[in-house]
């Protein structure tokens, strides 16, 4: 009798099929307290007084539980339903992109990122909102301007979401930038995470894919042995770069794996930079050029 409605605890077992661990770890609370009740109520040995603390105290829980639990899946179907929409205005956005930031990048990105949340407590939603735009108004796609608020406010606003909110979804993505190595630390472990999830994607195999990609769509040369990598200085002159592809391994792709925030990234990343060791190893090897 103090369990909750069969109707309230069949959706919510549906649910927790697809659940993240928060919904599995609530239910199985709950059944353990109503085993618990049972036992109570068999056993002689335990004082009235005890039994009717324990009675009551699932009684609440009967009451609050399953209310806290739909909040949470309302929460959850509402996140679904915004990266749906999302996912759509994504792939419009960056349909013709050839430069290595096309929507496949993006979708690589976000389940790094959801990776990366199995491993650490941060707000969900705010990772993968964030994952998903990180790129849509990157100076790199829009002429050397950053549009990220210009675009972002005003989507993320039509899904309902408060000011605040999105004011801080944008901040994790102004935050994720490399910027020749002088974007200020992420303030946020959201921002962390995200930022590790998109640097993942930029070394290792698909980093170095990645990496000519661009190269072959802003025209800079594979490589060329009289020019030598830079130490940018400010983040101005790294973003007006027409350095040839290679160095761009030495500038930036070779420093990621120590600029790593979370430790599961930074295991991540070991194996993504020794291949890119080895393939330039291999690239200097079949051209006859000794590094």
């Amino acid at each position: 009798m103090y369990i909750a409605n069969s109707y309230l605890l069949t959706f919510t077992i549906l649910k927790i099929i697809q659940a993240p661990v928060l919904y599995k770890g609530a239910f199985s609370f709950l059944f353990f307290i109503s085993i618990l009740s049972i036992e109570v109520e068999k056993s002689y040995s335990i004082s009235l007084y005890l039994s009717n603390i324990i009675k009551g105290i699932i009684k609440l829980l009967n009451l609050y539980l399953p209310i806290i639990l739909i909040k949470i899946l309302y929460l959850s179907m509402e996140l679904d339903q915004a990266i749906s929409i999302i996912r759509d205005y994504i792939k419009n956005k960056h349909s013709s992109d050839k430069s290595g930031h096309d929507y496949w990048h993006i979708e690589r990105v976000v389940t790094n990122a959801q990776n990366i949340l199995l491993h650490e407590k941060a707000d969900r939603s705010k990772v993968l909102l964030a994952a998903w735009l990180h790129d849509v108004g990157d100076y790199k796609l829009h002429n050397g301007t950053d549009r990220t608020e210009e675009l972002v406010f005003p989507l993320l606003s039509s899904l309902s979401y408060p000011k605040s909110f999105v004011v801080d979804i944008i901040k994790i993505i102004n935050e994720v930038s490399y910027k020749g190595g002088h974007n200020p630390p992420p303030t946020s472990l959201e921002a962390k995470i995200v930022q590790d999830a998109d640097r993942l994607d930029a070394i290792g195999a698909v980093g170095i894919a990645r990496a000519f990609a661009y190269g072959g769509t802003k025209g800079r040369e594979l490589f060329d042995p009289n020019e030598k990598p830079t130490e940018y200085t400010e983040s101005a002159s790294y973003q007006k770069s027409t350095s040839c592809t290679i160095n761009h391994f030495y500038e930036k792709l070779l420093k990621l794996k120590d600029l790593m925030n979370t430790d599961i990234a930074k295991e991540m990343a070991e194996e993504r930079h020794l291949f890119m060791l080895k393939y330039l190893e291999e690239f200097y090897k079949e051209i006859g050029y000794p590094r």
